[in-house]
């Protein structure tokens, strides 16, 4: 009995001294979700952290919300650099991640997206406008916060997984154009018309191989009928000639590649790499 006494102390006392160095490893990172506004309701709040969490967990890219009234519009890009330079945001040596920050001020709600790390490389300039599309597309005027961010949040880890795989989301991934009822019904008319057409084609064939009695002839002379008419002499005669003529297209193709994608960086107050991108809503 003093033996098994004497184990739960042990065990109690080992407890006392880890425990705090846990709490404080997990305190060591900010929440990443912030709502100072109040356009998520705290349940929301929490279940979008939760997600950004497992996300930035698994996939070593730290990703996060802050809403707030601090932030100005004309000095944003700075602003949001700072906030995640300053606030313990990024994982790994190179502090890879993103923060989206959501602003409000006279003239209503903005956004902006800073990168930095292997988060740079996840979200080129044109994914953060179709991450930005994202949040729009889905937040229904600004009456459903939770849902566009929620979308966007889950749509930042599809890019991740992206540039894991080497083809990182960028101008030469556009969007499908959605399908025009017009061109359907047409395909559909071309469709059944053709079949009707190869249905006649093979009637007709059938019909055609049951006349035995007709046969392509070479020459004009051989459908006159023998002995009806004389033939002393003839000749091809080529009365005239047409020519056209087309324009050879241009080559198109440039040696510089096209239009260039990737990100585009700029360096914060504290020296580190950002990159990203950012509007009104």
């Amino acid at each position: 009995m003093k033996r098994l006494i004497k184990f739960l102390l042990v065990a109690f006392i080992i407890t006392l001294t880890f425990l705090p160095a846990l709490k404080t490893v997990k305190a060591e990172h900010p929440d990443r979700v912030i709502d100072e506004i109040g356009i998520l309701t705290e349940s929301e709040r929490q279940e979008l952290e939760q997600l950004c969490d497992e996300i930035s967990e698994r996939q070593q890219v730290d990703l996060a919300i802050v809403i707030s009234e601090q932030f100005t519009y004309d000095n944003i890009q700075a602003e949001s650099d700072d906030y995640y330079d300053y606030n313990g945001y990024g994982l790994g040596e190179g502090y890879s991640g993103s923060l989206l920050v959501v602003g409000r001020d006279s003239e209503g709600f903005f956004v902006y997206i800073t990168t930095c790390g292997y988060g740079i490389d996840c979200y080129t300039d044109y994914g953060i406008e179709h991450l930005i599309d994202t949040i729009v597309e889905n937040y229904e005027g600004g009456s459903n916060w939770y849902s566009g961010l929620k979308a966007y949040i889950n749509r930042c880890d599809e890019l991740i997984d992206m540039a894991n795989a080497g083809e990182p989301y960028d101008i030469y991934y556009p969007e499908p154009d959605p399908p025009n009822p017009a061109v359907e019904t047409a395909k559909k008319a071309g469709i059944s018309t053709g079949a009707g057409g190869i249905a006649a084609l093979i009637g007709t064939t059938l019909l055609k191989g049951k006349n035995k009695s007709v046969f392509k002839k070479r020459e004009a002379r051989d459908y006159a009928r023998p002995g009806s008419f004389k033939c002393t002499g003839h000749r091809d005669l080529y009365l005239y000639s047409r020519r056209t003529s087309s324009l050879r297209p241009k080559d198109t193709s440039s040696s510089s590649g096209g239009s260039r994608g990737g990100s585009s960086t700029h360096t914060s107050s504290s020296g580190r790499s950002h990159g990203g991108g950012g509007r009104r809503l």
